[in-house]
């Protein structure tokens, strides 16, 4: 889904779908809370009160504005039939957001998960070399010691950690 913010309805956003087909839902309204609904544009337009429209780029004055012959004109073919795709042009300023709501926040956690996990590949280094010094050096998943003393000292660590986990 490709939508356009193009407006505002007290605290929630309004957004236009630029690929719904003819008969498709092409609104989404978002809440504060991450929830989505979605419904046509036309009629959430027609009854919402407060609606604040954007008039920011090509695009918004395309939708915005009313067109001379509003039931016979290109306006109506694309906005309303949709026989007619969004010209190119004007969408070039428009933000375009694939991910609304609950989609934005599993992208959001997905991509914090992934920079902890590159984060970690550094901070291996970094624990090799402040926390355990010289004993313990990682090369993947094999941990050599500089010294059998060191080997027996971390095997009895390892079996005291393994009695307290359970």
């Amino acid at each position: 889904m490709k939508a356009v913010l193009v407006g505002a309805i007290h605290n929630d956003k309004l957004y236009y779908v630029i690929d719904a087909g003819p008969g498709d839902n092409d609104a989404v309204v978002e809440r504060p809370n991450g929830k989505i609904v979605k419904g046509n544009f036309a009629a959430i337009v027609s009854k919402a009160s407060g609606l604040k429209k954007f008039r920011t780029t090509r695009f918004h004055r395309l939708l915005w504005d009313k067109p001379l012959n509003p039931t016979n004109s290109a306006w109506y073919k694309t906005f309303v039939t949709k026989e007619r795709d969004i010209p190119e042009k004007s969408l070039e300023e428009a933000t375009i957001v694939s991910a609304l709501g609950t989609s934005k926040a599993k992208i959001k956690a997905k991509d914090a998960r992934a920079g902890l996990f590159l984060s970690g590949i550094d901070t291996k280094e970094l624990v090799e070399k402040q926390c355990c010094g010289q004993m313990v050096k990682s090369d993947g998943i094999v941990y050599t010691f500089d010294t059998r003393q060191q080997r027996d000292e971390a095997w009895v660590a390892m079996q005291i950690m393994r009695e307290l986990e359970g």
